[in-house]
Order: C-alpha cells, then structure tokens, then sequence
C-alpha cells in the first residue's frame, strides 16, 4: 500500500481588526478551513489519521482523529474530538502555533473488467450494481 504523511506547523487566521467578527465563528471557520486545505489532495475512499499538538507546550497530549476513511471524516467528528479537548486539561490557544501530521494509505482501486471503482469501496460497488 502506499502510504504518505506530512507534517506542517500551522496558524489560525488572526481575527481581522474590522469588522471585528464573532470569535467563535471565526474559530469554527478557520479550523473547518485548515481541514479542508490539508486533506485536498487524499481521496475520499484514502485512510487519514491526523494528529495536532500544541508546539509550545509539549507536555499535553496531541489532539488525535484516529485512522478512518477521509469520507467518513465529517465536520461532527471533527467537532467532537473538540468538544473533548475543551474538557480536559489541555491548553491549546487559538493563537498558539500547531503542529499538524496528517497520515494517509492510498488505499488500492479495484478493477472490475473496465470499470475501475474509483473512490468506492467494493461494498459500496457491490450496491451500486443492484
């Protein structure tokens, strides 16, 4: 299988001087924007694990989405794994620089005579052909 992974240091969007905007829907906005930038070049039917810790304060643990299908790596996932984060002990500030590893299994596509199943699972093919 091929497998991939990055790792970039990133920064939230400073809030903008004017207009001032709600901070937390800036907040929301930003992080929906740094997920939808880091996972742009993984196919749908791609396994992705992202990892995200604070690089100032290293005792705390990574903020982690454990390994499943990018497609299945929905915006509630995403949001829940925050919620539990604003629940513990950790400190992650919004202005604080991150460092985000993303992993990736290029899962492989199965041929099917001419028809190659592009981003779908053989269960989801399978479907598809009743």
């Amino acid at each position: 299988m091929n497998t991939r992974g990055t790792q970039r240091k990133v920064l939230l969007n400073p809030l903008p001087e004017t207009p001032p905007p709600d901070p937390v829907t800036h907040f929301v906005d930003s992080v929906n924007n740094l997920f939808d930038h880091v996972l742009e070049d993984v196919g749908d039917a791609d396994m992705v694990g992202i990892t995200i810790h604070n690089e100032v304060n290293q005792t705390d643990k990574p903020l982690g989405f454990s390994f499943r299908r990018k497609d299945q790596l929905s915006p509630n996932v995403i949001w829940t794994v925050f919620v539990k984060l604003s629940h513990s002990n950790a400190r992650f500030n919004a202005t604080d620089s991150l460092i985000e590893t993303v992993h990736s299994v290029i899962m492989p596509r199965i041929r099917w005579g001419r028809n190659e199943m592009k981003g779908q699972t053989a269960r989801d093919h399978g479907s598809s052909k009743e």
